[in-house]
């Protein structure tokens, strides 16, 4: 992989990360401001069936769904161009836009059954006013789904940055136009704000396209072979999609039974790991999907070989030691994160005991995305999603045979079991397009046992004298200055071991990442700017 490559690599990733964080911070902002003004009334309760359950749905499984339009478009346009290739870009545009328009005026129709099915309101007012918010929201699911193929095609050509802001300004206005809205409008405001919020992203995605606008057509070219093509590979992803959806749901059901507080501790104690994919392993395999499916295109195996296994090593040298420091520092995390008001130090232990086991598959849940993408650069939805459905049935399989003995736990243990076998078996197949080398993996693997070796016993050791020398609580409550100082002590210590112990067993993936980031912290160029857009 070439040094230029890595830089772009970096930056994109980098970029795509902060946004991240950012949209993450006016998301949580958000809530605060829909507390202030709705509280956990009725309002409240009609807005979060209205959009958690039913019109976010809407919109992020076309999100998922387009996923195989960017090889697609990438070999169009490197075999054809710029004008075949938005041809392409136009009948799938088209149809995307008049099929959501359908399904969102038949959502609107069915609106209360839809609001029936997803909620059990006790009040009739709240499910009508529940139906009534899901009505003027389904506009954004349209704006939405036009959002996600921008930002492909955005990404196809390396533009990381401007799908990356749109969706911040997304946020932002959303935010601008619940304050502006919401005390005149009550919680029909809310909804409005977030239909603005939407078409802003989308406008901010098509403004950075404008160069390209001319191409597109409002028409379907039904012998177009790729669309044909595109037809093949989107059934698959739609099958991953249930299932999954129906593991999550079982998920929190089998929770549910266990009694009270079970499943809400697994959702909280899912929420780290989640964000902590969010952060890297999602930008990561944002910013290589475009080279990759470049790369397959291109006929190009031995330059897709090495991105691969340079995203797969980047995500073990990244989440080996995180998961190292969530495992031995579990409770004081979720004590700093969580452990203020109402969840008290039982809350705290309820949570601790499914992290333990989430935080063994981080590695996992990481190299899942690289292997997903992976997958879809060649055009190969099928594998993922047949690997993906044989893994959801071990996952309701251990949970079955372990949920009396491991209660919530035994749901934790399940997603990472299964999580790592679907890695496992992806991998193994892939082993056959890819010119891999035992050898160099064996030597890496080991390596990384080494330093991961060394990494453990200094954060147990630095982590015991922590204990004794840091107070972190005061009576029932904990201190949450002497935990940061605690978290902050025991992790630097162990990355400080752990880098050493590469450096010393001569890891060179380990230089080139800290020379990567390095040159990123150091480099004039390194801002958002440098990124094409």
């Amino acid at each position: 992989m070439s040094g230029n490559m890595l830089q772009r690599i970096v930056r994109g990733t980098a970029v795509i990360s902060l946004f991240t964080l950012a949209g993450k911070a006016l998301g949580f902002f958000q809530k605060l401001v829909m507390a202030r003004l709705f509280g956990t009334g009725m309002e409240a309760d009609a807005y979060t069936v209205a959009y958690s359950s039913i019109v976010f749905t809407f919109c992020i499984i076309p999100h998922k769904l387009m996923a195989p339009f960017l090889p697609l478009f990438s070999e169009r346009r490197n075999r054809e161009g710029e004008i075949s290739a938005w041809a392409f870009a136009s009948s799938v545009a088209t149809l995307l836009a008049v099929s959501m328009a359908a399904i969102a005026a038949l959502a609107a129709w069915g609106a209360p059954w839809l609001v029936a099915a997803a909620s059990d309101f006790r009040s009739p007012e709240t499910g009508a006013l529940a139906v009534r918010l899901v009505r003027i929201m389904l506009p954004s699911a349209i704006f939405a789904s036009l959002f996600s193929l921008a930002t492909l095609a955005l990404h196809a050509d390396k533009r990381f940055a401007p799908p990356a802001l749109a969706d911040f300004l997304n946020k932002t206005v959303l935010i601008l136009a619940l304050l502006a809205l919401a005390r005149a409008m009550g919680i029909a405001g809310a909804a409005i704000a977030v239909v603005a919020g939407s078409f802003s992203g989308l406008m901010l995605a098509a403004g950075a396209l404008r160069r390209n606008l001319h191409m597109l057509r409002f028409s379907v070219d039904w012998t177009d072979p790729m669309l044909k093509e595109l037809g093949r590979l989107v059934p698959p992803v739609l099958a991953s999609i249930l299932v999954a959806q129906i593991r999550t749901v079982l998920d929190y059901r089998f929770a549910s039974q266990m009694g009270e507080g079970y499943a809400s501790s697994l959702g909280y104690a899912r929420a780290l790991p989640d964000t902590l994919m969010l952060i890297v392993p999602f930008a990561v395999g944002i910013v290589i999907y475009p080279f990759m499916s470049d790369m397959a295109s291109d006929k190009s195996p031995s330059r897709q070989t090495a991105l691969f296994m340079a995203s797969m090593k980047a995500m073990a040298l990244i989440f080996v030691p995180v998961s190292i420091l969530m495992i031995v520092l579990r409770e004081p995390l979720i004590q700093l994160a969580f452990q203020r008001g109402r969840f008290n130090a039982s809350s705290v232990a309820l949570t601790a005991q499914p992290l333990l086991y989430y935080s063994m598959g981080l590695t996992s849940l990481a190299m899942e995305i690289i292997l997903m993408r992976f997958y879809f650069s060649l055009k190969d939805t099928a594998t993922p999603a047949v690997v993906g459905i044989a893994g959801v049935v071990v996952h309701v399989g251990i949970v079955l045979m372990l949920r009396d003995a491991m209660l919530h736990n035994s749901i934790a243990l399940a997603t990472t079991v299964s999580k790592t076998l679907k890695v496992a078996a992806l991998y193994l197949l892939v082993r056959n397009r890819l010119a891999l080398t035992d050898a160099g993996r064996f030597r890496f693997t080991a390596k990384l046992c080494g330093a991961a070796a060394a990494m453990l016993a200094a954060v147990l050791l630095v982590d015991s004298l922590a204990t004794h020398l840091i107070p972190s609580s005061h009576g029932a409550r904990p201190v949450l200055l002497s935990l940061a100082v605690r978290l902050g002590t025991v992790s630097c210590s162990g990355l400080v071991a752990f880098c050493a112990a590469a450096w010393l067993l001569k890891m060179e993936e380990t230089r080139l990442v800290i020379s990567a980031l390095w040159r990123r912290m150091t480099s004039r160029e390194a801002g958002p700017d440098n990124i094409r857009g």
